[in-house]
């Protein structure tokens, strides 16, 4: 029978033998009534509890009976019954006409059964657990202390909750915290960019823009279910403004959809699957929120890994949460802006993650760990028309990037490659010992050309930060993914009557290099060396400010073979 049960009986048992019998004097009729306790297992002691609290009442000893209240009146036994079924019935002062404990039954006739007894079949589907919740009622009539009973009504619902489960099927979707129905929030980021020097790139443009604007709705509910639906409201087609009719005109101002979909938790084998329009789970520092990210922008290898696509995902981890591993299908190449897909061919994406944590210190939050991790991704590109030879296969991939800023002109280009298919292979190491922290990731992406032939870009970067007051980086080991950092203070300035007290929050310098590497696309290589500063004003605000120096290798806009510029930037971000 289930351990549960048995152990909160056998609590039970303990706390109404404490209460019957003392060292000094056993109290008459204790023996038996502790034997009756320890028989309640079998279930068919059928004795009526008022009564056994009568026969426990008249043998107390007058020097310690419980003088509050007279004890209660015994019910009514119906006339029908025959009297020999109910010897606690008779002369209740005479100790030998207190019924002694049924024998326990053996074999496939027991409940709980003996070693070598397993109790049958039959008699497991015929007790159900209704029937010792008539047990517990009857122990709790036979222990009249208040402090008792509720710690064994305590054990009667734990053990009801740890071997029944509770029951979440007719909840409804409830906020993740508060109990509301849903949450909500988003975040700003205002970024201002500044080509320092431009001279080898055909003079690039100066911006000022919110990099991000967004709200999202989240929530769970029925147990198992969340969801979550977050859109970009930013402009993205033309930041050159015209006055049209005497209004604004941005040239395009739309709405981006970001996260979509609809999570069920604890699947046997698969773990936590969601559906709809989801980051593919592939590349760390893509899969980290740019919210958490130590730089501005991401480094140049994430251009050649996939962000958010339309499809479903399965995420799981061992029951230490050391070892990770999600996999995925989607289709390819969703517009985030038309929000759909209108073609005959719509393309097929696979992607697979693993990742170990070969260390994390559990005791400090993961202040010193080790992760790695390694992920492959196949894509079978859509088809599209070609308009060069209408009615030919023409499958079309590029990659480009511009310098680790937001807009601003490529300096590498591939171009359009006739590419049947096209396989990534992405390996990942991080490593944080208390405020300093290494992180590097290497991409390979190998290119099968329609007529023949492959194409192979790689890309790779590497970086290092370290916190002036003493943070850390955090980790989400179920994700496996770095997560919010928090400061030991916050910033804040006031004036006090002992004069102006602050708050100075978090700092972190932080340095990168990162690579491309489009030597099959008539040489093309660049290189970004990137320095940056980090105040951390609160857990959900920060000023990030970046220097980024590019050097390109015979790049497309640039005015000699070998090009480099300079370019400072700053971010004011927060999001709640």
């Amino acid at each position: 029978m289930r351990v549960g049960v048995r152990f909160g009986l056998l609590l039970v048992v303990s706390l109404c033998a404490a209460r019957l019998g003392t060292a000094q004097e056993p109290r008459a009729g204790a023996t038996d009534i502790f034997a009756g306790l320890a028989s309640l297992q079998e279930l068919s002691a059928d004795v009526p509890p008022r009564e056994a609290q009568a026969v426990w009442r008249q043998e107390q000893p007058p020097a310690v009976r419980p003088v509050a209240a007279p004890p209660t009146p015994l019910p009514a036994v119906p006339p029908d019954e025959p009297l020999d079924e109910r010897p606690w019935e008779q002369d209740a002062t005479d100790e030998s006409s207190v019924p002694e404990p049924r024998p326990r039954t053996t074999g496939a006739d027991s409940l709980f059964g003996t070693p070598g007894n397993p109790p049958s079949a039959a008699i497991m589907a015929e007790h159900q657990p209704d029937r010792f919740e008539t047990l517990y009622d009857r122990v709790l009539d036979l222990e009249p202390d208040g402090q008792n009973r509720r710690l064994i009504e305590q054990v009667r619902d734990a053990t009801e909750a740890t071997e029944t489960g509770v029951d979440v099927t007719a909840e409804e979707w409830i906020h993740i915290k508060n109990n509301k129905t849903f949450t909500w929030g988003g975040r700003i980021q205002g970024d201002w960019v500044n080509w320092a020097n431009d001279s080898d790139f055909a003079g690039q443009s100066n911006y000022v823009e919110f990099r991000r604007l967004r709200l999202f709705a989240a929530g769970e509910g029925y147990g198992v279910y969340d969801y979550s639906l977050e859109l970009e409201f930013a402009p993205e087609v033309d930041l050159q403004a015209d006055v049209v009719n005497n209004h604004v005109d941005l040239g395009g101002f739309g709405v981006e959809l970001k996260d979509a979909f609809v999570g069920i938790r604890d699947l046997p084998r698969l773990g936590y699957v969601r559906f709809g329009h989801i980051k593919a789970p592939l590349n760390l520092e893509e899969l980290t929120s740019n919210r958490f990210i130590t730089f501005m922008e991401r480094s140049l290898p994430h251009k050649l890994v996939p962000g958010r696509e339309l499809g479903a995902v399965a995420y799981n981890h061992t029951l230490g949460q050391n070892a990770t591993w999600a996999y995925g299908a989607f289709f390819d190449d969703l517009s985030e802006a038309s929000h759909g897909i209108e073609d005959d061919s719509l393309g097929t994406r696979l992607v697979g993650r693993a990742t170990w944590t070969p260390r994390y210190d559990e005791p400090s939050m993961g202040r010193y760990m080790i992760h790695t991790g390694l992920a492959y991704c196949y894509t079978r590109p859509r088809m599209r028309n070609n308009p060069l030879a209408p009615g030919t296969e023409f499958r079309p991939v590029e990659f480009d990037a511009p310098p680790e800023i937001h807009r601003g002109d490529s300096l590498i280009d591939t171009a359009d490659i006739n590419t049947q298919q096209y396989h990534l292979l992405n390996a990942e190491l991080a490593w944080v010992h208390g405020p300093l922290s290494l992180q590097g990731e290497l991409v390979w992406a190998s290119l099968d050309r329609v007529g023949g032939g492959a194409t192979d870009l790689y890309g790779a970067y590497a970086f290092a930060s370290y916190f002036l007051t003493g943070e850390h980086r955090t980790y989400d080991r179920t994700m496996a993914v770095f997560d919010r950092v928090v400061p030991y203070e916050n910033f804040w300035v006031v004036n006090t009557p002992r004069g102006r007290r602050a708050g100075w929050g978090a700092w972190e310098l932080a340095a990168r290099w990162s690579y491309l590497d489009f030597s099959d696309r008539w040489g093309q290589r660049l290189h970004d060396l990137t320095v940056g500063c980090n105040w951390y004003w609160n857990p959900q605000t920060r000023m990030m400010f970046n220097w980024i120096h590019p050097f390109a290798s015979n790049s497309p806009v640039a005015t000699s073979p070998e090009a480099e510029g300079d370019v400072l930037a700053m971010r004011l971000q927060v999001d709640f």
